[in-house]
């Protein structure tokens, strides 16, 4: 093969990256031409969550109307800061804006996904989300998920105070019911007493179950099915008032 001469090499290698270099100026300058003409709303579906809607997304973004979005260049807003102005609502997890080549500004945001709604002692309320974030109750929309009864410890940034292993287990085992078919369906309510010990309530049989911490929670369910699956339909759905699956290996029934 005919070797290309040197300072040929040269020439070519630095023509082709002037090229490029036009090219990109090229883009940069027909993106900076562009000017938004639309916004266009994306909310990730979820089934049974409606905490946001259009309407509130395009609010937040343009400050109540008092920064317009639409009509402006590229250069005139900056991407970045649109998506940390949705992030500031309560009910937006995640946020991604960005300008298409036909000037429509897409919003793409996924609302949180609520496990519980907490009632503390005082009367205050709200929700817990999957990422153990404070959510605020809605006017418009109720959550169908099981009420949780007893305080929990929020930080400065209204997340649960996780670095208690007592709260870590406690959302992961949130987590394990509202993805449990079974168990989604069947448990209405959990209490938490002084003592971090856990009573739920059934949506339909008359128990009262006694589940200590969330510690093991994933053993003491395989033997509260045991409970529901063999021991009730043989003595009968309210035969006792309450379980206990507190003690490893035990199910405990009076």
């Amino acid at each position: 093969m005919k070797k290309i001469p040197y300072l040929k090499a040269i020439l070519i290698y630095g023509f082709s990256l002037v090229l490029i270099l036009i090219l990109f100026a090229f883009v940069s300058h027909r993106q900076d031409a562009r000017i938004c003409t639309k916004i266009q709303v994306q909310i990730e579906q979820k089934p049974g969550i409606y905490f946001i809607t259009e309407s509130d997304i395009i609010d937040q973004l343009t400050q109540g109307g008092a920064d317009p979005i639409t009509g402006k260049l590229r250069p005139e807003f900056d991407l970045i800061q649109l998506e940390k102005r949705l992030l500031k609502s309560p009910f937006i997890e995640d946020a991604q804006v960005s300008l298409d080549l036909a000037g429509n500004l897409v919003v793409a945001v996924t609302q949180p996904e609520p496990l519980v709604r907490w009632i503390e002692p005082g009367g205050r309320q709200g929700y817990l989300s999957m990422r153990g974030e404070k959510i605020p109750l809605s006017e418009r929309y109720s959550a169908r998920v099981p009420l949780f009864f007893g305080s929990l410890p929020w930080d400065e940034n209204n997340n649960l105070k996780t670095s208690d292993t007592i709260f870590s287990d406690l959302v992961q085992m949130l987590i394990f019911i509202k993805k449990d078919k079974f168990w989604n369906a069947q448990i209405a309510e959990i209490e938490m007493d002084r003592n971090k010990n856990l009573f739920l309530t059934p949506q339909v049989t008359a128990q009262i179950i006694e589940f200590g911490d969330a510690g093991n929670f994933d053993d003491k369910f395989k033997r509260l099915k045991v409970f529901y699956k063999q021991i009730l339909p043989q003595k009968g759905w309210n035969a006792y008032q309450r379980v206990n699956v507190k003690f490893k290996d035990q199910i405990i029934c009076n």
